[in-house]
């Protein structure tokens, strides 16, 4: 069944004779208890957003409350019914919340205001006569308080600017101050903006940055727009950052610190590769673990940082950064007029998401336990470096050696966040990976037989899942009839929401 919120109703009788006033008050009050579950056909996580309905309906001046009530309520199914067949611009329908917040953002951009309704419906905008700067404020307001979908979000917009010019409109539209108020609330790239500007010495060997292809988008954006690049540097190097380095670090790292620096530096050039100076390039590109859709290599194009052989190298210490503010009169600056009604309406943006199957989707539901069980924890050993991957070295042994899932199986694109064996710079070390699992492994066994005794580990994790995966945001949808009561008293199956070291957002949806 699917909720319908009425923003405003607005009633109307027409008779030939005088109503009583008690009977139209009776029916007013029986018309605000109507029943708003109809079944549409609406996904679970669907927005619709209607503007307008008309509704007409005769019926006898004598027919008492209960029947006024039912015949309006069977009046409005079929009028929503048709409004979803026939479509229009009065009828928008959004898969998910964050499509919903990225459509806002980019029309805010564009100070276009033919959807405010829409987003007064959602409480987003106080009222739908908001001007371009109220928007824009109430886009990035929007936002913050969703912090989880703010890279989500402006991935989306990464990916559509060749169809659309979405991040050139938001980057020429936003001030700096927005922006990296908005980047400094993402999960993602929070840790690097007191790294910002790189002052002082460069590391001789920068960290490249991967071939794919949110950073193609990103570096073509500044390409075409230099003088948008140089006015916006702070802001498009953490969108390299967060595009090329989605995983947090695992805890203990080695040199994390200077890692930190070397990867705010080697974005910051890559902003403007031309400011670059030193020797030619010595350091490889390979790709980048992470959920970014398409994040394979593309030809034709280097995005790879170049490292040069004098270790002496700086940056000019006159850059800087802008204060980070979502104050009303950020908005202002160089805000373009609203749109005019003659030109030709934006052009949507599109869908970047995957759907497969996997007959093994019960596996993420261990992405809820096994932090507790010390799959987070450093190496026991004192003093062991450990690599950047360990935690998905760990993820994808636990998985294929321990559970059985097979190395083909598209949720372990998810369960370890795209990485594979064959992709990582050093073959696996086994041995250590079966000592570093040993107590993993031994207090999940633990806690499956104190509480789920009545499940078998690998029968958990077998279970037919179809996979949503965009960037930084992965849906699990499990077949209705497969709800358990005792995997939802063990709170298995809430969402786990954010995972910093898979770089995404997860959740669980039984449909």
């Amino acid at each position: 069944m699917n909720t319908v919120q009425i923003t405003r109703w607005h009633n109307r009788y027409r008779s030939s004779t005088p109503l009583p006033a008690d009977k139209l008050a009776r029916w007013n009050a029986a018309l605000a208890q109507m029943d708003a579950e109809f079944e549409l056909g609406i996904a679970p996580e669907e927005y619709v957003l209607i503007r307008h309905l008309a509704l007409r309906l005769r019926w006898d001046a004598e027919r008492g409350e209960l029947e006024a009530r039912s015949d309006w309520q069977q009046a409005l199914q079929r009028a929503l019914q048709t409004a979803l067949s026939e479509g229009g611009d009065s009828v928008l329908r959004y898969p998910n919340r964050r499509t919903a917040l990225a459509d806002m953002l980019y029309r805010a951009a564009c100070s276009d205001g033919s959807r405010n309704w829409a987003w007064y419906q959602l409480g987003w905008l106080s009222s739908a006569e908001a001007s371009p700067a109220q928007q824009r404020l109430a886009a990035v307001q929007a936002l913050l308080a969703e912090p989880e979908a703010i890279w989500p979000v402006l991935a989306r917009l990464i990916e559509a600017e060749d169809s659309s010019g979405a991040l050139s409109a938001l980057l020429h539209s936003l001030p700096a101050e927005a922006w990296l108020t908005l980047l400094a609330a993402c999960p993602l790239t929070e840790a690097y903006l007191p790294l910002l500007p790189p002052l002082g010495r460069l590391p001789a060997l920068l960290p490249p940055l991967p071939e794919q292809r949110l950073l193609l988008r990103l570096r073509a954006c500044c390409q075409r727009n230099p003088w948008l690049a140089q006015r916006q540097r702070a802001v498009l190097a953490l969108l390299h950052i967060a595009a090329a380095w989605p995983l947090s670090l695992p805890k203990h790292a080695a040199g994390q610190d200077a890692l930190l620096a070397a990867r705010v530096a080697s974005a910051w050039l890559a902003v403007l590769p031309e400011a670059r100076s030193g020797a030619p390039a010595r350091a490889s590109a390979r790709a980048a673990s992470g959920l970014s859709f398409g994040a394979g290599a593309e030809a034709g194009s280097a995005l790879t940082t170049q490292a040069s052989h004098d270790p002496v190298r700086t940056i000019a210490p006159a850059e800087s950064v802008p204060v980070a503010s979502t104050a009303p009169e950020a908005m202002l600056d160089d805000a373009p007029a609203a749109i005019s009604a003659d030109l030709p309406s934006l052009p949507p943006l599109p869908d970047g998401a995957e759907w497969c199957n996997s007959q093994w989707g019960g596996l993420l539901l261990l992405l809820n336990l096994l932090p507790a069980c010390g799959l987070l924890e450093p190496n026991s050993a004192p003093g062991a470096a450990e690599p950047e991957d360990v935690v998905l070295q760990r993820l994808w042994h636990l998985a294929t050696a321990l559970l059985g899932v097979p190395p083909d199986e598209p949720v372990l694109r998810v369960f370890c966040a795209g990485w594979r064996p064959e992709t990582a710079e050093q073959p696996l070390d086994v041995p250590t990976l079966n000592t570093a699992l040993q107590p993993i492994w031994t207090r999940l066994q633990a806690w499956f037989a104190s509480e789920l005794p009545t499940i078998a580990l690998p029968a958990l994790c077998q279970r037919p899942t179809r996979l949503r995966i965009e960037t930084a945001w992965v849906e699990a949808y499990f077949p209705l009839d497969s709800v358990d009561t005792a995997v939802r008293r063990a709170a298995l199956d809430i969402n786990p929401g954010w995972l910093p070291w898979l770089g995404c957002v997860l959740s669980f949806v039984y449909e």
